[in-house]
């Protein structure tokens, strides 16, 4: 009997030792999940005295796990994101909850996790999977996070646990400043682009490693063009400071810092009978705090005592 996604699970915890699988320690609910076995095919197309290009005796090269997932902004999930995408996790408590503090920083390493997948018909996991790029966006519904996944090629393996409850964050738990101001954004979009590359060794079609090379962050929002600010700073090259902050309507809450950043791009959206907008691209920069190099950094507040080593 065939069956829909909603019947699928997804698990995940970070990895102590890069490539060593663990249990999933928190089960999410997701919007989609596309993570699945890749596969090149090595074609045996030799000639041999016919016309036909493929020969009866391919082989399988390169091997890897790769799919995108999409889920909703949750504060006791969304540090796994976060992390892995930008490298580090430090827990603390805090009154009576942790904050979770995540920084990108040129010299982090990459983290790696184990994500468990219940396809129904079969139970497959993926062993030192990295975040490749991590998206947040929200306009006028749910904040979502989306990210694309890179690991090793998945095995087989039965899991069990429960899918956690979600806390949604939409637009109304969101706050964007500028500097000192807050601006009433219609749409926000926060990109984190890691440039994975797959190492493979001989003896071995499976990922044997995953480097990061050169990390990008970009972005785009939306709001009402009602002053010059934001196209003065486009045509002056005015570098600016942002925080995005989304508040529950308990403890949970992340709080998203941009030191500095600059507008890359500058235009007026939309047709002849809409209201006049600002669309606005930007490019975060490192900033460089008392010798000390940070380009961005993420704080959450939630229950969750620790998600490096407790699996």
């Amino acid at each position: 009997m065939a069956n829909t996604k909603r019947f699928q699970k997804l698990g995940i915890a970070l990895e102590e030792t890069a490539g060593t699988p663990v249990a999933p320690q928190h089960f999410i609910p997701f919007l989609s999940c596309e993570l699945a076995e890749k596969q090149e095919i090595i074609a045996d197309n030799a000639a041999r005295g016919t016309r036909m290009g493929e020969g009866g005796n391919a082989v399988i090269g390169k091997k890897s796990g790769e799919g995108k997932i999409e889920v909703v902004l949750d504060p006791e999930t969304f540090p796994y994101w976060a992390a892995l995408a930008m490298g580090s996790i430090a827990s603390e408590v805090s009154d009576d909850n942790y904050k979770h503090t995540i920084t990108l920083k040129s010299d982090n390493d990459p983290l790696t996790c184990t994500i468990y997948r219940d396809r129904v018909v079969d139970e497959i996991q993926c062993a030192n999977a990295v975040v490749n790029s991590m998206e947040i966006a929200f306009s006028d519904d749910v904040a979502k996070v989306s990210v694309d996944i890179k690991s090793k090629f998945p095995t087989s393996q039965s899991r069990s646990g429960s899918v956690a409850d979600l806390k949604l964050f939409t637009f109304k738990n969101a706050e964007v400043e500028i500097g000192e101001s807050t601006i009433k954004v219609n749409e926000f979009n926060l990109k984190i682009e890691n440039d994975a590359e797959l190492i493979y060794a001989p003896g071995d079609n499976d990922v044997d490693r995953i480097v990061f090379k050169t990390p990008k962050i970009t972005g785009s929002f939306k709001l009402l063009f009602e002053d010059e600010t934001q196209k003065d700073a486009f045509v002056g090259l005015t570098k600016q400071a942002m925080t995005i902050t989304f508040t529950g309507e308990d403890d949970g809450k992340i709080v998203i810092t941009i030191p500095q950043f600059r507008v890359e791009n500058w235009g007026e959206d939309g047709g002849i009978d809409d209201v006049g907008r600002e669309a606005i691209e930007f490019t975060v920069e490192d900033y460089d705090e008392s010798g000390e190099e940070m380009a961005m950094s993420i704080e959450v507040t939630n229950s969750v005592p620790e998600y490096l080593g407790e699996s």
